[in-house]
């Protein structure tokens, strides 16, 4: 068990006991994931592009936006304007930029060895 400030995000958690984990995937689910694809397929593309991250994601939630989001036992509601960014390739089958609300309020980079191997991305706000 580790104990972290209830601020630092599944990222952090993963970041304290880093040191405890041995495996070379490791993968982190939210409890109320509810999907049709198999998490092993995720996994079997995950492995086969040897990557260094893998996101599963949808194009909207099936019952709609989400006006508040759970997440340890809290409720946080999302601020009126601020939105989250996923840039995509064109396939959209790589993610090659991901950004949150307050980082979007910010002015966007993105690296151009990203944007010389891919050509173009496509930026979404989910």
């Amino acid at each position: 068990v580790a104990s972290v400030p209830e601020d630092v995000g599944t990222a952090g958690a993963i970041r304290a006991i880093a040191h405890h984990l041995t495996a070379k995937d490791i993968l982190i689910v939210s409890g109320d994931l509810v999907s049709d694809v198999p998490i092993g397929a995720v996994a079997a593309t995950h492995r086969r592009h040897d990557a260094v991250v893998t996101a599963l994601l949808c194009n909207a939630p099936i019952s709609g936006p989400l006006e508040s989001v759970s997440s340890g036992g809290k409720d946080k509601t999302k601020k009126p304007g601020r939105y989250d960014l996923i840039g995509l390739d064109p396939t959209k089958q790589f993610l090659l930029h991901i950004a949150t609300g307050a980082e979007v309020e910010k002015d966007l980079r993105v690296q151009k060895s990203i944007l010389r191997a891919v050509g173009q991305v496509f930026l979404f706000f989910p």
